[in-house]
């Protein structure tokens, strides 16, 4: 599904935004939107005013949404509410807090699933967590009975999970307590409501 990996034998070329715009059907300032959230590729510098985007990491943004528009509403409620139960069964159990999580005097987290931490996201609320998902664990239980990818194009379109990297749905990162880990990082809308459409849609 992440076709943006896969060799291709069309060259890579620099597209100036107006050519973007019209690819991606967006307008500026919901690509600069995008850009901020990091839901959209960064562009490229070329000079201290003018800036490209690679042709490859936009084809790549296209191809993830087409893969995500394909999968069935039914299908995409149904992959948000596994990963919210997930979460919701085991966030306490199976979860260290970030600030006590190399804490050698805390309880200690058994069959620990990944690392929590109190969300500074607007909007999150009191007591909402973000996740960071231990790859083995994110791919065996959280996406159980699922294609991987698949998951991730949910849930990345629900805007609940967080990506550095466009086209790479898992990120690396210093997790206290386990050390460099890569991970799958979880935002607090996954708490959220989903779409009415995509309740209504099969």
């Amino acid at each position: 599904m992440n076709q943006g990996n896969s060799t291709t034998s069309t060259p890579q070329r620099l597209l100036r935004l107006p050519e973007v715009c019209s690819l991606v059907g967006l307008g500026k300032s919901s690509i600069y939107e995008g850009v901020k959230a990091g839901t959209f590729p960064s562009p490229v510098k070329l000079s201290r005013r003018a800036v490209c985007w690679s042709s490859v990491s936009v084809d790549a943004w296209i191809s993830e949404r087409i893969a995500g528009k394909a999968i069935g509403g039914k299908i995409k409620n149904a992959i948000l509410q596994q990963v919210r139960a997930f979460l919701e069964t085991h966030g306490d159990s199976r979860f260290a807090m970030w600030h006590r999580a190399a804490d050698d005097h805390a309880p200690k987290t058994l069959q620990r699933a990944g690392v929590r931490r109190l969300s500074n996201e607007a909007g999150a609320g009191a007591g909402r967590f973000e996740y960071f998902v231990l790859n083995e664990i994110f791919k065996t239980e959280v996406c159980r009975g699922y294609d991987v990818q698949v998951v991730c194009a949910v849930l990345l379109e629900h805007g609940s999970l967080s990506i550095k990297e466009l086209g790479r749905y898992s990120i690396k990162t210093t997790l206290p307590g386990i050390g460099d880990a890569r991970c799958y990082l979880i935002t607090p809308a996954i708490f959220g409501p989903f779409s009415e459409a995509a309740e209504n849609s099969v």
